[in-house]
């Protein structure tokens, strides 16, 4: 409808000009009928930007129903943002912000009551955007009105606390052998009501302190008094920690960066946590490129504590793969 009346509304703006063409001079009517041609022009480019848009969308969905047999909760933008800080924080109003509000209603619509619920957020390999995933769902929550507490279970390698500018302990690690209480290793997130428990002092032996009944006992605590507790937790790639976490959870919500991993590594990842006992809600496709119908690729896996892959040319084979759909 909106594409047909700015094609109409082309149409009319190019024969004004041409008939002001062939007028006697007037240049104030030609600038007029110029002006109204270029505002059409303008607006069916617009249009049109739309329409490849949710093009785009509609073939991502399906990729990702086709290929990993899971629901796609929502679709992250790419923006130069995602290398730095939470991008809500700085910008709170346009596409990406707009992603995360389409999450927290996928998430909220997840369960049928009001009951306190604990998420927690994986990927397949580092570098896909787990950890600023976790961050804007919690502020988005937050930002609802539910009471909202994030927390830093990637105990082997934290982000949490840089992204958010906050202390570094006390934290997660700290509570579990007892050297704080929790109440001391919660902060508040400035300009929010998010609450936030980092990762806290480096321990030697992560994946111990995963599996210890203070774990069980500090998610617990926090989902008396919280309607969201969100937990940032290792790949399941990497290590099991996230498989463990899950076990505690309501639900896990899988990250997928687009063109990052191959399509069988994705649905390994889902299968991995299903086969745990755990709910998997969906998966998030970051770093989306809608705007030009293209994604980039990246090392799969790659060191855990290493740096973040890099993304050369688009592949197929690999998820919301739009130009190439070779089976994973």
């Amino acid at each position: 409808m909106v594409r047909t009346k700015a094609l109409k509304l082309l149409g009319r703006a190019r024969e004004q000009a041409k008939r002001a063409e062939n007028l006697q001079p007037d240049v104030t009517r030609r600038r007029k009928y110029r002006g109204a041609l270029e505002k059409a022009t303008r607006l069916l480019g617009k249009v049109r930007r739309r329409i490849r848009s949710r093009r785009a969308k509609r073939e991502i969905a399906e990729d990702v129903r086709e290929h990993l047999k899971s629901p796609l909760l929502a679709v992250i933008a790419e923006t130069e943002s995602q290398h730095g800080g939470p991008v809500l924080q700085a910008r709170p109003i346009g596409v990406f912000a707009e992603g995360y509000r389409v999450l927290r209603t996928a998430v909220d619509y997840s369960w049928p009551d009001r009951q306190s619920r604990v998420l927690v957020v994986t990927s397949t390999c580092p570098g896909e955007g787990k950890s600023l995933t976790s961050v804007n769902l919690a502020l988005t929550l937050a930002s609802a009105g539910a009471r909202t507490v994030l927390v830093d279970a990637d105990l082997r390698k934290p982000q949490i606390g840089n992204m958010l500018k906050l202390p570094k302990r006390p934290g997660v690690s700290d509570v579990l052998v007892g050297h704080s209480p929790l109440a001391d290793a919660r902060r508040k997130v400035t300009g929010s009501t998010l609450e936030v428990v980092v990762a806290g002092t480096t321990a030697p032996s992560p994946g111990d302190l995963i599996t210890t009944p203070a774990l069980e006992r500090l998610i617990e605590a926090l989902r008396a008094e919280f309607q969201y507790v969100v937990i940032d937790s290792p790949p399941v790639g990497a290590v099991a920690d996230a498989l463990i976490l899950g076990r505690s959870s309501d639900g896990v919500v899988v990250v997928t960066g687009a063109e990052m991993v191959p399509r069988a590594a994705a649905r390994h990842t889902l299968e991995r946590i299903a086969a745990s006992g755990s709910r998997v809600l969906g998966v998030v496709l970051n770093r989306a490129r809608l705007g030009k119908h293209s994604y980039y690729s990246g090392h799969y896996y790659g060191h855990y504590y290493g740096t973040s892959p890099a993304r050369p040319e688009a592949a197929s084979g690999r998820v919301a793969s739009i130009r190439g759909r070779a089976a994973g």
